[in-house]
């Protein structure tokens, strides 16, 4: 199973983190890079810049972000979207989804 590595939005529940390394994932909270309050856009190039898949609540935002890169030919790892779900409910889900088409792409999880 792929699973590549994550960069977890401010929305994101903190302990999701832990529960993934737990398991073997390498899953970095933006809180823990300095990036509390950062913007979306500032998230999205963070993501970019380590080749990270961003994990978010904030499907409205990053859905326009996702088009604005596509208008403009601009490559990312992925975006995964999803509503406020448990940490439990978030790591199952995250282990059973299919990464092998995320690259570039903006998937609900």
């Amino acid at each position: 199973m792929i699973r590549p590595p994550l960069l977890l939005d401010e929305n994101i529940p903190y302990g999701l983190q832990g529960a993934l390394r737990q398991r073997g994932w390498d899953a970095v909270h933006v809180k823990d890079i300095g990036m509390r309050s950062a913007s979306d856009p500032e998230v999205l190039e963070a993501g970019i810049r380590s080749n990270r898949v961003i994990l978010t609540y904030n499907i409205g935002d990053f859905s326009r972000l996702d088009d604005m890169l596509r208008r403009t030919n601009r490559r990312h790892p992925g975006i995964l979207v999803s509503i406020e779900r448990s940490i439990g409910d978030l790591v199952e889900r995250l282990e059973a989804f299919d990464f092998s088409q995320v690259h570039s792409s903006f998937r609900h999880l």
